[in-house]
């Protein structure tokens, strides 16, 4: 990262706080920074009305835990438009996915 953060509380502000590229995951900020990312994915996701479909539930396409993060669709479709949302995600900068971790699950 090429940005140069400063922290304010109040009417104090702190010099710039130079992040060169990762925060280490021993970082105090580490959690911090991964939930700002996040959820911006996570609006993404719900910003493009997708649902599971299951009747009597209520809508929505995703799950998350941590780091772990679980998409949920009806349509081959939906499952491709969602996963392009995560491939552009990444490209911004945001974390990238584990294709060692990943399953897919259900009937479509």
């Amino acid at each position: 990262m090429n940005a140069e953060p400063c922290g304010s509380c109040s009417e104090i502000s702190t010099e710039a706080i130079q992040l060169d590229t990762c925060t280490f995951q021993d970082s105090a900020l580490s959690p911090l920074l991964f939930d700002l990312f996040i959820k911006a994915l996570l609006r993404l996701l719900d910003s493009t009305g997708i649902s599971h479909r299951v009747r009597g539930v209520p809508d929505w396409n995703h799950r998350a835990f941590a780091d772990d993060l679980l998409l949920y669709v009806s349509t081959t479709e939906d499952a491709n438009t969602l996963l392009n949302i995560e491939s552009a995600f990444q490209e911004w900068g945001g974390p990238k996915l584990s294709i060692k971790k990943s399953l897919v699950i259900g009937t479509l």
